[in-house]
């Protein structure tokens, strides 16, 4: 996917809530090395939707494992 900006623990604080407003944001948990549990990637989901909810954000998040890739496909109308 094309623009997309990883997100990591060193550049989060940087972010404001502004910065995510109306947005999509995809969430891995775990990597290959340490891959996250169902419960691990439920408690950042859980984590996350109060955190938006709190500081009323109104944007969309997807919490997967890391294995999971997004692609945007396009109708050919």
């Amino acid at each position: 996917m094309e623009n997309k900006e990883d997100l990591s623990r060193e550049n989060i604080n940087e972010l404001t809530f502004i910065d995510i407003e109306g947005k999509f944001i995809h969430i891995r948990v775990g990597n290959e090395e340490n891959p996250a549990s169902a419960g691990e990637v439920k408690d950042i989901e859980n984590k996350i939707a109060n955190l938006f909810e709190e500081n009323n954000i109104n944007c969309v998040s997807f919490v997967t494992h890391h294995a999971v890739d997004i692609n945007i496909v396009e109708s050919n109308k």
